[in-house]
């Protein structure tokens, strides 16, 4: 049987496939306006919901991501080019190693 993430694996979870998506973006050279269009093209402001996930949005310094949704996991990866699984797999060992 699968280890249950605590809160704080969760968060590291959370974080490395935050860190996976903007570094992809960053080497694409996607903006947040390119990206929001090619994940959410059905959404009013596609670039502000790259935003609210990626960084957080408010005043700097007290900015909180929104907190991510499978389907905007799978959304962001595709967009990106890349394998949701393999981002997943990638965020599962950041918190292994984060928990020695």
């Amino acid at each position: 049987m699968a280890e249950v993430l605590t809160k704080e694996d969760m968060d590291v979870f959370e974080r490395s496939i935050r860190e996976q998506l903007i570094a992809q973006k960053d080497l694409l050279g996607f903006s947040d306006e390119k990206l929001g269009k090619a994940a959410f093209p059905f959404m009013p402001y596609p670039r502000g919901k790259v935003q609210a996930l990626l960084v957080g949005q408010g005043a700097p310094g007290k900015r909180k991501p929104q907190n991510m949704r499978f389907p905007d996991v799978i959304t962001l990866c595709d967009a990106l080019g890349l394998s949701w699984v393999d981002v997943g797999r990638e965020a599962l060992k950041a918190v292994k190693a984060a928990s020695k």
